[in-house]
């Protein structure tokens, strides 16, 4: 019965490059750098058996989904979901972080910190809240598409929030830890669905990159605060050295915990709904977390993270 799903946020569009809220609008595509991480993460994933590709409607994603399905055995024609595009955000699109965080510092501040309150309006003057409504999305397309894929293995082709709505409603988790898992650009999740939607799901790894050849997930709220390298090991066995990079502004510690620490200060930055048994945490699995001295919680960079060697 178990559906496996592997979770990827597009390659980096000129939106991302240019700094300003992308949307659902459809305006974004990949530059050159975007289409290059996809091909990367293409070849990565041509080792994996892949049963179906699900992408957003939004033609950034779909870039992405393609270049994936022409690296697979059998060409596999990517389905196209609207459920799967990124969080409606009519009023800040297009507009830069910067701008919005200096001009809209109330309605930002609710956005970072309690999104499930987060309130804008639509095109036509009507108010909604566009976290809410994204996690609706996201139960709707786990409910129309888990059923139909028992014993098989899927990827959807999606959006850095989208893709946290997508892991939340699965785990069964809140609204109110939207912004606190880390998404970055061709990152990899993967998630487990052991017996369909008759039980909950097991998050088997967050945000991996390495294929990317990126040491480390980039920073997504600057580069100040402090980062954990957590490594599970209830034998107390030191992990490996790794060298960690030296940013002003920003302190990077390498520590070994044991699992049920590493359960216990995931649910502590998710909520008490975040069982233990939600993620696959065992010796020798990386976590880290990013504590940004902007914010009042964690953000969760990746979990099952490997150190290149």
């Amino acid at each position: 019965m178990t559906t496996r799903v592997i979770l990827l946020r597009h390659g980096r569009s000129n939106y991302n490059e240019l700094g300003v809220f992308q949307g659902s609008c459809d305006d974004s595509v990949l530059t050159e750098t975007g289409l290059a991480m996809a091909g990367k993460t293409a070849a990565y994933l041509a080792q994996f058996p892949i049963d179906t590709i699900y992408t957003s409607s939004l033609q950034r994603a779909k870039q992405t989904a393609y270049i994936v399905s022409w690296q697979q055995s059998e060409k596999l024609h990517p389905r196209a979901s609207e459920d799967l595009q990124e969080i409606h955000l009519p009023a800040w699109q297009g507009l830069r972080y910067q701008f919005v965080r200096e001009q809209h510092s109330d309605a930002y501040a609710i956005w970072k910190e309690t999104p499930q309150d987060f309130a804008m309006l639509d095109p036509s003057g009507n108010p909604f809240y566009p976290v809410r409504e994204l996690f609706e999305r996201s139960l709707n397309f786990w409910q129309a598409t888990i059923p139909n894929h028992p014993n098989q293995t899927i990827v959807v082709v999606s959006h850095g929030g989208t893709i946290q709505a997508l892991i939340a409603t699965a785990l069964g988790l809140q609204a109110a830890v939207f912004h606190r898992m880390q998404q970055s650009n061709c990152g990899l999740s993967v998630l487990n669905f052991p017996t369909g939607l008759n039980g909950p799901a097991q998050l088997e790894s967050l945000n991996l990159t390495q294929h990317l050849g990126e040491t480390l997930p980039k920073l997504k709220e600057g580069k100040q605060g402090t980062r954990e390298l957590l490594w599970a090991s209830d034998e107390g066995h030191p992990p490996i050295e790794i060298a960690l990079p030296a940013l002003p502004g920003l302190q990077t510690h390498l520590q070994t915990c044991s699992t049920a620490t590493i359960r216990s200060l995931l649910q502590r930055t998710l909520g008490n709904s975040f069982y233990h048994a939600s993620c696959c945490i065992q010796s020798g699995t990386y976590c880290i977390l990013h504590r940004p001295k902007s914010l009042k919680h964690s953000i969760i960079q990746a979990i099952n993270w490997l150190p290149q060697m």
